[in-house]
């Protein structure tokens, strides 16, 4: 479409060939293609639209163009039925025709659903949809032909075309000049018009010779008498005369008015910026008004001023308390102090589908569709309601920007899947930006009010508690977070397909109230939020204490052996015992309180945890001292490694006297007592004469090496022997071997050396102990020697052959 056709069309939405703004239609009129009360319901109500009612609702854009689709026979397949209106369009721009449809409810909201990629959304109407109800309308109630024109000539003046007397088109002659017209002043009272027009003018009471003149730049100048000469520059001759008085004139567009001064008692206006010039015209109190309306005020038509957004708001208020009068029917509009205020709704548009709006409603309850009267946005905003006749504010937290997006789109559909973002974020936020209350749920779900019970479930053990609420309403359970405020609603899907949603109103106020008696009693949530955990004396506090402490009420599930629990004063201590055998000793350590003690896992987990109760064999508990108890433990895991308990080798004898100093109530059978008083009474290594076998002189370190070895063996105890290479450590042991031998005679000693130093101790073996039987086990026939070691006193092998022959050494 050119641009020169989009302007004429933008022009018929202001002239007056437009149907009346109300909107109304009599269900009587004689152009109804079918009987009234025959017409589907959607039809019935399309019959009764005018051009400006549709235009309403999809947009001056879309109605223009869809009212030429309609014109033009591009919408086929037109069919009514019920509340909605189906056809298929034909354009240009696509090889198939879009297929478009259109729903009204009883509210007279309409959906609509197009294929065309200009489809927003069932609130968002494309050109197609007024198409189609522009079609239901023409088809229902054809347009009524101008006077003296078939229906067919009236649309040949949509091409500037005329027809002749013989009802055959011709075209307008170039240079004639039109017949004289009644002069009408725009957004006045109208002195034309149709005679059905005239007629209903003449019933409202406005005379079709109501013409308000328009005052010229002169006429404001006042009579023209003799001139005073330098006496004018200061006082002009209209100097003396009263500001006048002004009514307004307004003619209210769904989004915008005109304002009209007129002298009041007459039918006379002013050009606005001409009256604002004239000397002593406006009076000081009407001065701010005028200079709002100059600011908008109509080259063309210089008695006019067109307003729209926050610039109307602020001349409604300046209006306030001035007569102003509506047109064209000439009605007095009255300016309420009732506020009005914004209401969120919530209703199902279908089956499938929610719908949230936004309407205005009094503290009567009195509602106000977005879509009825007019509504300019500012601080405060205003309705009209051109029916009535009344201007009312809105309320003041209705930002100017919120106005603006809810003419836009006044009403969203949603699929149900989105119900409960809506209902916990989406509409909760928007009535907060509104200052409005929530919707009322039960116009688009079924609500289960069931009473609360609130189900506690504790785990964890004596010094760490951890607990977690559900809360229960009828057969639904619902978790309660330990970290923010648990959701005020739970959505259930509904009982059987495509029936309405199940929303359970949770109690907020109750499942807070559970957390908050943890909370006193020095719980916090954990990292994740999932449970209420406390620990240490909190923790122990709640087990033996808090719970009985609870409402009775709840339903507490709490673990068997954490129910009434049981503290000792006591604290556990170690109990051990000791014996002795002939070269071992045994250890024997058991924790406890009185005849009661402590499981060893039992205190292992104490001590892993750090915690300072552990649980006794009965079920109670007992203070514990985790440093002690944890010193003891680890003296004893290195006195029992890798040997059993019930048979410690004697060189961990020193290790075991200093256990005993840490428990001081230790058992010691006699034999252990006497090895570690003979331990603990020497102050030297007593010196031992060289063997008379041992065929060489030791040096004084190697006497006192020598000595010392022959102490370890009289205590049954290892050594090591830590002299520096070429210290004689070799020689030292050969003479310990030759004093066992004269010791113990029956005795076979065994020598394991790498295999690279066998021979060697050999040779210092034949070297300085020859009295020695050596028998070296080594090669591939050495089991062939086995009966040789009965005679022996040495037998040498290599770590390697150790290995593989232990069982038999």
């Amino acid at each position: 479409m050119g641009d020169s056709a989009v302007s004429d069309l933008t022009d018929e939405l202001n002239d007056d060939n437009l149907d009346d703004a109300d909107g109304d239609e009599d269900q009587d009129d004689d152009r109804l293609s079918v009987p009234f009360d025959e017409l589907p319901p959607v039809a019935q109500r399309v019959s009764k639209m005018s051009d400006r009612a549709i235009q309403r609702v999809t947009g001056g854009n879309a109605f223009l163009r869809g009212r030429l689709y309609a014109r033009r026979k591009s919408v086929e397949d037109l069919v009514a039925e019920g509340d909605t209106v189906t056809g298929e369009i034909n354009v240009r721009s696509s090889d198939e025709p879009y297929t478009t449809s259109a729903t009204v409810n009883d509210e007279d909201v309409w959906t609509s659903h197009c294929t065309c990629p200009g489809w927003r959304g069932a609130d968002g109407h494309c050109k197609h949809v007024a198409a189609i109800i522009v079609a239901l309308r023409d088809q229902v109630r054809p347009p009524k032909p101008k006077d003296g024109q078939s229906g067919g000539e009236a649309e040949g003046e949509l091409d500037g075309e005329e027809p002749n007397g013989n009802g055959k088109k011709k075209k307008k002659k170039k240079g004639k000049e039109p017949k004289a017209e009644l002069v009408h002043v725009p957004q006045t009272v109208s002195v034309g018009g149709t005679k059905r027009r005239r007629s209903r003018r003449r019933r409202r009471g406005t005379a079709a010779d109501g013409k308000i003149e328009v005052l010229s730049a002169r006429d404001l100048q006042g009579p023209l008498g003799e001139s005073r000469g330098l006496f004018d520059l200061w006082l002009p001759p209209e100097a003396l005369q009263r500001p006048y008085d002004f009514e307004y004139r307004m003619a209210v567009r769904p989004t915008t008015f005109v304002v009209t001064p007129v002298i009041a008692g007459t039918r006379r206006s002013a050009p606005i910026i001409e009256a604002l010039e004239a000397f002593n015209m406006v009076a000081p109190a009407d001065r701010p008004l005028f200079r709002a309306l100059a600011r908008h005020a109509n080259r063309s038509q210089p008695a006019t001023a067109e307003i729209r957004g926050e610039d109307a708001s602020e001349v409604l208020a300046m209006l306030k308390g001035r007569r102003v009068l509506l047109e064209p029917a000439s009605m007095e509009l009255r300016f309420s102090t009732e506020v009005l205020k914004p209401r969120v709704e919530l209703d199902r548009a279908n089956a499938d589908h929610m719908r949230v709006k936004v309407a205005f409603a009094l503290d009567s309850g009195r509602r106000f569709p977005i879509g009825s009267g007019s509504w300019f946005e500012g601080t405060p905003g205003w309705h009209i309601d051109v029916t009535d006749g009344v201007a009312r504010p809105l309320a003041d937290s209705v930002s100017p920007a919120m106005l603006t997006r809810l003419r836009q789109q006044s009403a969203l559909v949603h699929p149900n899947d989105d119900l409960p973002r809506l209902l916990t974020d989406f509409i909760p936020r928007v009535a907060m930006v509104l200052g409005s209350e929530l919707p009322d749920l039960s116009s688009a779900a079924d609500l289960v009010d069931e009473s609360a019970q609130i189900r506690m479930k504790a785990h964890g053990d004596i010094v760490n508690a951890q607990v977690k609420f559900d809360v229960i309403y009828g057969s639904q359970t619902f978790e309660v977070p330990s970290i923010g405020l648990p959701p005020p609603l739970a959505f259930l899907p509904p009982k059987k397909p495509g029936g309405r949603p199940r929303i359970v109103r949770r109690d907020v106020g109750l499942e807070l109230t559970a957390i908050q008696y943890l909370t006193n009693m020095g719980f916090e949530p954990d990292d994740d939020g999932e449970y209420m955990e406390a620990v240490g004396d909190e923790a122990v506090a709640f087990w033996t204490q808090g719970v009985g402490q609870l409402p009775a009420e709840w339903d507490k599930l709490i673990p068997e052996g954490l129910r009434a629990v049981k503290i000792r004063k006591e604290t556990v201590q170690a109990r051990m015992s000791v014996a002795s055998g002939v070269d071992w000793l045994s250890l024997d350590m058991v924790f406890g309180t009185g005849k009661l003690v402590v499981a060893e896992d039992e205190l292992l987990a104490c001590l892993e945890s750090g915690r300072k109760l552990v649980k006794l064999e009965d079920g109670s508990y007992a203070p514990v001292d985790v440093d002690e108890v944890g010193d003891i433990l680890a003296r004893m895991a290195e006195i029992a490694a890798g040997s059993d308990a019930s048979k410690i080798p004697l060189s961990q004898a020193g290790r075991i006297n200093d256990l005993m100093k840490l428990v001081p109530n230790a058992k010691v059978s006699t034999s252990a007592k006497e090895l570690f008083a003979k331990l603990h009474n020497i102050d030297e290594v007593p010196s031992v004469a060289k063997p008379r076998t041992l065929k060489a002189t030791l040096r004084p370190y190697q006497k006192l090496g020598f000595s010392w070895l022959v102490f370890l063996h009289d205590l049954a105890s290892g050594g090591i022997l830590a002299d520096d290479m070429g210290l004689g450590k070799t020689l030292q042991t050969i003479g310990l071997l030759a004093w066992a031998k004269g010791q113990l005679d029956d005795k076979l000693n065994l020598v394991v050396a790498p295999t690279s130093v066998v021979p060697n101790w050999e040779r210092e073996i034949r070297k300085f102990a020859p009295s020695l039987e050596t028998v070296v086990w080594q090669g591939a026939d050495r089991h062939d020697k086995r009966d040789t070691l009965t005679k022996a006193d040495v037998l040498i092998t290599s770590y390697a052959l150790l290995r593989r022959d232990e069982e038999f050494l």
